[in-house]
């Protein structure tokens, strides 16, 4: 007897690749040896009802994982994508950045510090910075953030926009571009820890 139809239909690719890493070779020798039964003259009455019932049965959990093996990769470039979202909560903990560009004196501008975001809308930055040579160290800023769901956002300093960023990677890091003072800066930070320890 054949399959059911809905069996014969997500048979392949999902059914061969299942049965070949999932299933044991003790197991993979009886579903071989089944399939031959199933192909065999089917007998008449009660004796047929059973021997369909059973291959319904059999067919049943290769459907299942077929059916899942072939949602994975949607529900995988749904997270690449982004369609989750972003929030504040996507950006918090203690970031490593370095930064660099042509500072609003109009030389050049390279730096690296600390930055460390609440989750709930506030930062607090420790930034050292070489202005054309010039060097200041630990120099403190504070402010606060915003993240839209599509991942991009602003750093603000007395609610002022200072920097537009684009969160990637779940918040393990953003890049940021300076958006005030005529400064020419692109950022890039690195979470260290995430604030909870981890």
């Amino acid at each position: 007897m054949r399959p059911p139809i809905l069996a014969q239909r997500f048979r392949f690719p999902y059914a061969r690749l299942i049965e070949k890493r999932f299933v044991s070779p003790r197991a993979s020798a009886y579903i071989g040896n089944a399939r031959g039964r199933d192909h065999a003259a089917p007998r008449k009455g009660k004796d047929m009802n059973t021997q369909r019932t059973r291959t319904s049965r059999r067919w049943l959990p290769i459907l299942v994982l077929g059916l899942l093996a072939g949602l994975a990769p949607d529900l995988r470039a749904e997270d690449r994508n982004g369609t989750r979202g972003c929030s504040v909560r996507t950006l918090e903990g203690t970031y490593g950045f370095y930064r660099t560009g042509k500072g609003a004196f109009g030389g050049p501008l390279a730096g690296q510090g600390i930055v460390s975001f609440d989750g709930d809308g506030s930062w607090t930055a420790l930034v050292s910075n070489s202005r054309d040579g010039e060097i200041s160290l630990d120099e403190e800023f504070s402010g606060t953030y915003a993240i839209a769901p599509d991942c991009t956002g602003a750093l603000l300093i007395d609610d002022l926009e200072t920097e537009r960023i684009v969160v990637v990677d779940d918040g393990k890091s953003y890049y940021a571009l300076n958006v005030a003072g005529g400064a020419t800066i692109y950022l890039v930070a690195t979470r260290i820890h995430n604030g909870r320890g981890h």
